[in-house]
């Protein structure tokens, strides 16, 4: 009986130890395949609608390489581009759009983005972040506060501020076990936390965890880009139109909207 009980203790203690020496590992191979440049696509100013149109709205986008479109190959195919547009069209405006994403960015680095918008006094402010926070194992409690300050800071400026929280990195296919069950878990902690501190701040929140899931899980190689983790074209017209329906509530009052279509 005492070297059953000695056995179950060494496992006790030895198999948290190894997995989370295997999930460091993988995270930090996950890093090093991925290209992470450190400056946003050359598309950082794009109009949406009529240019001579006098009804306009300004939207400024904030964050990391999700909020940049990484894997887009044309500005209209990022997630704000994909908004913008079907924000000139429901609202029958034209749209200004300031693209101030930073690939790799995590949310304490939005510092300096939020001064460039604050700057900029945008009718709303779209902000997408989380996947970096994750891949370097940020605390969620202290990362959904930090970005509740910067939702808060957003606010005070006059922003509408819409965010779309950080979806499930166990989904991707080069993220393998045991490190799915590490990425599932920290990313729906992440979720949550941000869900609470940005609506505290007076943001909207959009559950990307939830509302990407069942298409990137289902369909990968038709979602993610080419380098496997960063979604495609069609995988940000699936969080363009997750993103909309919040987006169009914040934007109430602005102008009046016109029939609506769905996001394509």
């Amino acid at each position: 009986m005492l070297y059953v009980g000695l056995a179950a203790l060494v496992t006790a203690v030895l198999v948290p130890v190894v997995t989370m020496a295997i999930n460091i590992s993988q995270m930090a191979w996950i890093r090093h395949v991925i290209p992470v440049p450190q400056s946003p696509p050359p598309r950082g100013h794009l109009i949406r609608g009529n240019r001579r149109n006098p009804s306009r709205i300004t939207v400024a986008v904030v964050g990391d390489s999700f909020a940049a479109g990484y894997g887009a190959s044309r500005p209209r195919e990022t997630p704000a581009g994909l908004i913008a547009g079907r924000l000139a069209r429901r609202l029958g405006c034209r749209v200004d759009l300031e693209c101030l994403a930073v690939m790799g960015a995590r949310t304490p680095d939005l510092t300096p983005q939020v001064d460039r918008a604050v700057a900029l006094r945008p009718h709303l402010v779209l902000l997408f972040v989380g996947g970096n926070d994750i891949t370097n194992l940020s605390p969620p409690g202290r990362t959904g506060r930090e970005l509740g300050e910067h939702v808060r800071r957003l606010r005070a400026a006059g922003a509408r501020v819409v965010v779309g929280g950080c979806p499930d990195l166990s989904v991707p296919p080069l993220v393998t076990r045991p490190l799915t069950w590490l990425m599932a878990g920290l990313s729906r902690r992440l979720s949550q936390a941000q869900a609470a501190h940005v609506r505290a701040a007076g943001g909207v929140y959009v559950d990307l965890f939830t509302a990407l899931s069942p298409a990137f899980s289902a369909w990968p190689q038709r979602m993610l880009s080419p380098d496997g983790f960063h979604p495609s074209a069609d995988g940000y017209v699936v969080a363009a139109s997750a993103v909309l329906p919040a987006v169009m509530d914040a934007c109430t009052g602005l102008v009046s909207p016109v029939e609506l279509s769905p996001v394509g």
